[in-house]
């Protein structure tokens, strides 16, 4: 169960570059397919790898906070240090999982899990009946299945792509400075608890003192990480991506505003979705930057939906949407750049309610 949470962190960084795979793929273009293939397991491994390294660390803590039975806590703890590598095997795989989905080949994974799980299956019984491994029988063949999965798609993505993958960044500078932070997370915790230990011990239960010192060298080991992967260019600033939320548009407008000198209508009122759409209608060249940024991030956002989904119409609702033709044109433009090509037709239409759709909503609730 706690391996799922940094694979699903990880996932939901790497999905939001799947569209962008299928579009420069379904155009031909392999050199940009590989480079985003690159990023989507480069962000991977630097969120997986220190997660694994994290959690072996503090698998005391984890556990003496999760499961404090004394007669298992040891048994557990030693499960989860030796467990916790699959992390960076189920990760690796979930992304690989992605990649030759959104080249089409929608089947290999399947092939290739299924091959991993009856080598799965080969390796446990002979471990189960033949061994005293007990538990670590279940543990051994897991981390053999993610490994098998990893390894058979990374080999499928290298046959279809033509992509080989790049180790010092990825691999190397993320293990360097997840191993020297999982030493000084561990040493720091042993320290931050028995300074508090010897303060609050007396009054506050243990199970509450081993959580705040847990919490605390969490937050110590995140600024250690990011440091020392930071300082060993294991990644740059240039390689950040933010992704489209809620008042994206406004923060996008000001940001540009700052950053040119054009003249603007925009520079003379307050920035609102409808004075950005009002100048664009009115041929201010800032607020067509602005538009066609806001239509590529939405436009991105919605295709990775309508790749898991596959919806049969999408619905554009809020205030933005009273922007017309304006918005869902720019949108459609680079939902269909970067969506699969078996959804990239689907419709993009406006809601009929616009902005009151959630008080007809509300009203029908009451009634």
């Amino acid at each position: 169960m706690l391996i799922n949470v940094p694979i699903a962190l990880a996932n939901s960084m790497s999905t939001a570059m799947i569209p962008a795979i299928s579009g420069s793929y379904e155009l031909k273009d392999y050199k940009k397919c590989r480079g985003h293939v690159w990023q989507a397991i480069h962000f991977t491994m630097v969120i997986s790898i220190p997660a694994a390294i994290g959690m072996g660390a503090l698998a005391y803590p984890i556990m003496e906070v999760l499961f404090p039975q004394k007669a298992t806590i040891d048994l557990a703890v030693s499960i989860l240090r030796t467990g916790c590598i699959s992390i960076i095997f189920y990760a690796l795989s979930t992304v690989s999982n992605g990649v030759l989905q959104g080249i089409g080949k929608v089947n290999i994974p399947l092939r290739n899990a299924a091959v991993s799980l009856v080598l799965h299956v080969v390796l446990l019984t002979p471990l189960l009946y033949f061994t005293n491994l007990n538990l670590y029988a279940l543990v051994f063949a897991t981390m053999f299945y993610a490994f098998l999965m990893c390894l058979l798609n990374n080999l499928s993505v290298r046959k279809y792509l033509g992509y080989h993958q790049e180790m010092k960044r990825t691999f190397m500078i993320p293990l360097l400075s997840s191993v020297i932070m999982g030493i000084l997370c561990y040493v720091f915790y042993q320290g931050i608890y028995l300074i508090l230990s010897g303060i609050f011990g007396s009054f506050i239960h243990l199970r509450i003192l081993v959580f705040i010192c847990l919490m605390i060298s969490v937050g110590f080991a995140v600024i250690v990480y990011f440091v020392l992967v930071l300082k060993l260019k294991g990644i740059t600033e240039a390689e950040l991506r933010n992704f489209p939320k809620g008042n994206m548009l406004v923060r996008m407008a000001k940001k540009i505003l700052c950053s040119c000198e054009d003249e603007s209508m925009l520079r003379q009122k307050e920035i609102t979705a409808k004075t950005v759409f009002d100048a664009y209608k009115q041929g201010d060249q800032l607020a067509q930057r602005v538009v066609e940024i806001f239509g590529e991030y939405l436009g991105g956002a919605l295709a990775c939906i309508a790749c898991v989904t596959d919806p049969s119409v999408i619905v554009v609702g809020g205030g933005v949407s009273k922007a017309g033709k304006i918005l869902t044109d720019c949108v459609e433009k680079y939902f269909k750049k970067y969506a699969f090509s078996s959804c990239k037709n689907t419709p993009i239409v406006l809601a009929k309610l616009e902005n009151d759709a959630g008080i007809y909503g509300a009203a029908k609730m009451v009634l």
